[in-house]
C-alpha cells in the first residue's frame, strides 16, 4: 500500500461531517487526479491530515473518472449507493482506530497512518509482559502500581494467566465483569479493575502490539461511576472542628482533616511531604500528582492562615513534617490514608453525619464552599492545585491568572465563614 505526500500532487476532496471529526488529525475520502491507473481508472483514497502533512491509504474502490467523485461522495454511477456505503464503513473503521490513539501531537503523519492501519508486531505477548513493558515506560506512583496489580490479579484469577493479548476479546471482558459482580464488588471497584485492563490494551494498540480489530473495549461500556455525597456543609465542618474526643487518635485525625481544609484542600500526598520548617509562613509547592506529568507548571503559593499554624506547630516532628501517628513513624501513604479514613468513619458515626466522611471530604468541601461564596473557578483551581488549560477553560485564561494575593483573599473569605 503506497503512501503519497500531498505537497507533490493536486487533490480534490470535500470533508463531510460524518467523515471528519475535529481532533488532532483529520480523515476524509479523496481522489488524487494525478494518480491514474493503467486502465485510466482512479482508486479512492482515505486521506489523513496531520501537522500540515497528508498521507493516504489506498482503498480497493475504483471509479472511472474524476467526474464520478464530488464533495467526498461517489456520484453518477449505478452502484454509487453501494460504493458510498462501503466507503463510509471504511472511513468509520479508520476513524475509530484514530480516536483511540493518545498523544497524537507526538506522532508524525506517517506514524499515525501506520497506527490506524493496525500494523501488528509479530511477537507473542502476554498481558503480564505487556504490563511489564508499560511499567518500564511509565513513572507510576506506589498507589497506582497497587491498583494496577489488583486489576492484573483479578484477570489472572478469573480469566487466566499468560494469555496472548491478541486473544483478549469482548467476551472475556464481559465475563470478568460478571464474575466480579457475583463476588459482591461495588461498581466503582469493578470499574477500577477493568480500567487497568483497558488502559493496558490501549497501550498495546498504541504500540501496535494489537490492531483495532482485536481491541476488546471498542464496543464495551464501562460500569457507571457511583456518585458519593462526600462534601460537607459549613455546619458539618464546624461540628467536626468543635468536637471533643476521648481518644487521642480521633483528635489527631480531626486536626489533620481540618488542616487539609485550612490549607486550601491540600491532598494527603502533598501534606505528608511538605517541610514546614523551611516554609517561612507560606505554602509553596507543586502537587505531586501534576509534577509527574508537567515539569514546568507554576507552584501553588499562599500564606498559611493562623487556623492552620496551631495544628502545624502541635504535630510537627523534628524533620519539619506533620506527624500523623502518635508513637511511631508515619509509614507509607496507603497505611496513613487507611488509618485516617477508619478514624473519620468513627467520627462520622459519633457526630451523626449522614454523608460519607473521608479525608478527601476536606478537599471537596473546601472547593464547594469557595464556589458557593462566589470565588472564581480559576482561583479555586489555583488553591487546590488543578492545572488550568486555556484551551479547556476559555480564551480569558490566555490573559489572566490567579495570584498568591488573590488566593490569600479567597482562602481568608472561606475560613472566616466558619466563625
Amino acid at each position: 500500500m503506497r503512501l503519497f505526500n500531498c505537497r507533490k500532487v493536486v487533490e480534490t476532496h470535500f470533508t463531510l461531517p460524518f467523515y471528519c471529526r475535529r481532533i488532532m488529525a483529520n480523515l476524509f475520502p479523496t481522489i488524487v487526479p494525478g494518480k491514474v491507473l493503467k486502465d485510466n481508472t482512479h482508486k479512492v483514497r482515505i486521506a489523513l491530515s496531520h501537522n500540515g502533512e497528508t498521507r493516504y491509504i489506498v482503498s480497493d474502490i475504483r471509479i472511472e473518472s474524476t467526474k464520478e467523485f464530488k464533495n467526498g461522495v461517489i456520484i453518477k454511477r449505478n452502484d454509487a449507493a453501494y460504493l458510498n456505503t462501503k466507503l463510509r464503513k471504511l472511513v468509520d473503521h479508520y476513524q475509530r482506530s484514530l480516536d483511540i490513539i493518545e498523544c497524537q501531537e507526538c506522532m508524525t503523519c506517517s506514524q499515525l497512518i501506520e497506527a490506524v492501519k493496525g500494523v501488528k508486531k509479530s511477537k507473542y505477548m502476554t498481558l503480564e509482559q505487556l504490563y511489564e513493558e508499560y511499567l518500564d515506560t511509565h513513572q507510576l506512583a506506589a498507589g497506582s502500581i497497587l491498583m494496577y496489580d489488583k486489576g492484573i490479579k483479578a484477570f489472572q484469577k478469573h480469566i487466566g494467566c499468560n494469555l496472548n493479548i491478541a486473544t483478549i476479546d469482548y467476551l472475556k471482558v464481559i465475563k470478568l465483569e460478571n464474575i466480579l459482580r457475583t463476588e459482591g464488588l461495588r461498581s466503582d471497584t469493578i470499574r477500577m479493575r477493568l480500567s487497568v485492563i483497558r488502559l493496558l490494551m490501549r497501550f498495546a494498540l498504541q504500540c501496535h502490539f494489537i490492531s483495532y480489530d482485536t481491541y476488546p473495549f471498542a464496543s464495551y461500556k464501562m460500569p457507571d461511576k457511583s456518585i458519593r455525597d462526600i462534601w460537607l456543609t459549613v455546619d458539618e465542618i464546624k461540628a467536626i472542628r468543635d468536637a471533643e474526643f476521648e481518644k487521642e487518635n480521633l483528635t489527631r485525625t480531626r486536626d489533620i482533616f481540618m488542616l487539609s481544609y485550612y490549607l486550601g484542600g491540600i491532598n494527603l500526598a502533598d501534606l505528608i511531604n511538605y517541610n514546614f520548617l523551611t516554609c517561612n509562613g507560606k505554602m509553596v509547592y507543586h502537587r505531586k500528582k501534576i509534577m509527574r506529568d508537567n515539569k514546568t507548571i507554576a507552584p501553588i503559593i499562599f500564606d498559611i492562615p493562623y487556623e492552620a499554624k496551631w495544628i502545624i506547630n502541635h504535630y510537627l516532628n523534628k524533620e519539619g513534617k506533620i506527624q500523623f501517628r502518635q508513637r511511631r513513624e508515619n509509614g507509607c501513604i496507603k497505611n496513613i490514608y487507611s488509618s485516617l479514613n477508619r478514624n473519620l468513619k468513627i467520627i462520622q458515626t459519633e457526630l451523626g453525619i449522614e454523608k460519607t466522611l473521608m479525608f478527601y471530604s476536606a478537599r471537596k468541601s473546601f472547593a464547594q464552599h469557595a464556589f458557593e461564596m462566589g470565588t472564581s473557578t480559576m482561583v479555586i483551581d489555583y488553591l487546590i492545585g488543578h492545572s488550568v488549560s486555556s484551551s479547556a477553560k476559555g480564551s480569558i485564561y490566555h490573559y489572566v491568572r490567579a495570584t498568591p494575593e488573590v488566593a490569600n483573599e479567597a482562602l481568608r473569605k472561606v475560613l472566616d465563614n466558619l466563625k
